[in-house]
This record gives structure tokens, sequence and C-alpha cells, in this order.
């Protein structure tokens, strides 16, 4: 993540937009997208689904005050094979977020160029990129950037509620 970029992303957000898989969690620590704390209440969450890894239900068991066991627990999970890019759901998660939060943010378009950067410039931001050139019959302009990027975050939102979850193997 950028230095220029330090937000958080809470779990009372992620919830109803993602189940995470323990890969997914592991990045979004490591990256400092969520905190221990956050990754302890997800687990808790997803132990009281009842489909969980025995990882995920360790981590779920952890009192607040063990919250610094977290980064050692998920450093040695094995997340199994990883499936597709780990990066791509919190790119839809920050995305989400700033989008939610853009009346807050001064800049918002300015977050959008600063994550394109920091998630190595996906085509799938190009369309909601003020300094990328809009394709053939888009139209032009702040609305038509913003209404591009409630797009994006509306259909990968609508793809993230609708995957299904298998446990990961510890």
């Amino acid at each position: 993540m950028s230095d220029m970029l330090k937000f958080k992303i809470p779990p009372a957000f992620i919830k109803p937009r993602v189940r995470l898989s323990l890969s997914e969690i592991k990045y979004g620590h490591h990256e400092g997208w969520i905190e221990a704390n956050d990754v302890i209440t997800l687990c808790t969450w997803y132990l009281d689904s009842g489909q969980v890894s025995q990882t995920e239900e360790a981590l779920a068991l952890l009192l607040s005050d063990e919250a610094d066991q977290v980064a050692g627990i998920l450093e040695c999970a094995d997340t199994g094979r990883v499936a597709g890019d780990v990066r791509s759901v919190w790119r839809f998660l920050a995305l989400a977020w700033a989008y939610e939060n853009r009346e807050n943010l001064g800049d918002a378009l300015g977050m959008v160029e600063i994550l394109y950067a920091d998630f190595d410039y996906p085509s799938e931001m190009e369309s909601f990129v003020r300094y990328m050139p809009a394709k053939p019959g888009q139209k032009t302009g702040i609305d038509a950037l913003i209404s591009r990027w409630e797009e994006y975050v509306c259909s990968e939102g609508a793809l993230y509620r609708s995957r299904g979850w298998v446990p990961e193997a510890d």
C-alpha cells in the first residue's frame, strides 16, 4: 500500500460485502487494510456461521488482549492453493469504501488514482481514472467518472456477495 494512502476498512463494512478467505484475510492484514482486532472480529463472525478453517477458529477464539498473536498465526497458516488474485477483493473493498466515503475525502478521484497505482494499474479501473482517456462513446466529465466508479462497485459487489465459499485447508 502506498505511504500516501492510509485508511483501514472496518469489519462492519466488509461483512455485508464479502466473506473473505483465509488468504484474503492474511493479505489484508499484512498490507494494513485491517488490524489484528479486525481479523479477530471477522473470524468470530465466520465462526458463528459455522464455516471456518482451524486457523480461522483459532483466530476467532483469541481475546482482544491477545491480538498481538494474530500476525504470527496468519504467518504460520497454510492457506492452501490460493484461487485467483487475493488483491482483487481488497481493490474492490478499498474502492467501495472510498466511494461510500467520497464526500469526506476531499479529492475522491485523486484517491481513485492512488488506488489505481497501488494496485498496479488494473484495466478494471481505467474507465473511472480521470487521466485515462474515455472509450469511444463514453461520456466524459466528473459525473461520468463517478457513475462508472459506482457501476464498478455495484457489479463487483454483486460478484463478491454471490460467490460461494469453501473453507481453506490449514
